[in-house]
């Protein structure tokens, strides 16, 4: 990846996540659950972090940034697959230590509804 500028850019609206994310060697994104979406299928998803915007993932270190030195060292990454790939496996252990994200989903909004 010697020139961010000639990214494609990839839009999806009827595909599934896992389509989506099958088509993509990385995404960048904001703070989204797409983040959790996206290294569940081990797809590199580096999200900005921006001033005001609270991080829905501030406890996970790996794959964010603030500027474009710290997005030109995580699309490095995906150079090195040995460390992406451990990488990713260690942020989607966090993420999801049990079940898949279907049953993560109803599980999390069925404790929300019960708030």
């Amino acid at each position: 990846m010697d020139d961010i500028n000639k990214l494609d850019k990839v839009e999806f609206s009827n595909e599934t996540v896992y389509e989506f994310a099958s088509k993509c060697d990385f995404v960048i994104l904001g703070v989204t659950s797409m983040f959790a979406e996206l290294i569940c299928f081990e797809t590199p998803a580096f999200r900005l972090i921006s001033d005001g915007i609270d991080d829905l993932y501030e406890s996970i270190e790996e794959f964010k940034f603030e500027n474009k030195k710290e997005l030109d060292n995580l699309i490095e990454l995906i150079d090195n697959k040995k460390v992406l790939v451990h990488k990713l496996k260690k942020v989607k252990r966090y993420l999801r230590p049990e079940g898949d994200i279907k049953e993560l989903y109803k599980r999390t909004l069925k404790e929300i509804a019960e708030e």
